[in-house]
């Protein structure tokens, strides 16, 4: 969606304001390679708390269907976008992670309590004697 309200407001020559927009789709499209990111978890809370207020007028213009989905929002998200100054304040409140890689340290492997008595195996997969 994002992508799109950059590409509206290039076409009306509005590119600094589409730059903007084009700059947070990058938030929610991560690489490996990025060197910090905003926690994706936050960064999803944000945005559905900006859209579930528009749910309502989706409910009332599709009473045929049981389910609403997030795409049903996009139709009117394309005519009215999000403000892009309150969207760019509350990301700019969520907080910047190290990638997973990068925060394990460590990690503890539980072995079960009879492992002594099991026949254990070397690395070259020859199996090990025990007396």
């Amino acid at each position: 969606m994002t992508k799109a309200w950059g590409d509206q407001a290039a076409q009306r020559g509005a590119h600094d304001v589409a730059d903007q927009w084009w700059g947070l789709r990058k938030i929610a499209r991560l690489s490996s390679d990025d060197e910090d990111r905003l926690d994706p978890y936050l960064v999803g809370e944000v945005w559905w708390d900006l859209v579930r207020p528009l749910f309502a007028g989706v409910q009332r213009s599709r009473r045929h269907r049981r389910y609403i989905r997030l795409r049903d929002l996009d139709t009117l998200l394309l005519q009215e976008p999000l403000d892009l100054p309150a969207i760019q304040d509350r990301l700019g409140r969520v907080p910047v992670i190290e990638p997973v890689d990068r925060r394990v340290n460590a990690a503890i492997i539980g072995v079960p309590g009879d492992i002594m008595s099991r026949p254990t195996m070397q690395l070259d997969s020859s199996p090990v004697i025990e007396s």
